[in-house]
């Protein structure tokens, strides 16, 4: 494991609950388009299903990111890192 001495991780994890939230209604939308594919035969259910899948690359991984480093950069510096 391991810490950062006073490092406020609500933010990253929120960051991280955003992003599953993200992924859960990105789930739900192909598991529709998948359904009215068998449903109804119709292609453009194809289409629709690969831009959610590609869009997933666009997913607000940055947020996370630079949240750590903001916290880590406002407590000045890496040494506080503890590794168990």
């Amino acid at each position: 494991m391991t810490t950062i001495k006073n490092l406020d991780v609500e933010p990253i994890a929120k960051a991280i609950d955003d992003l599953a939230e993200d992924l859960t209604r990105r789930a739900e939308l192909l598991r529709r388009h998948a359904e009215t594919l068998r449903q109804t035969g119709d292609t453009n259910e194809i289409s629709c299903a690969l831009n959610v899948a590609v869009s997933t690359a666009n997913l607000r991984v940055d947020l996370l990111l630079l949240r750590s480093v903001n916290q880590m950069v406002r407590l000045g510096t890496l040494e506080a890192v503890e590794s168990t």
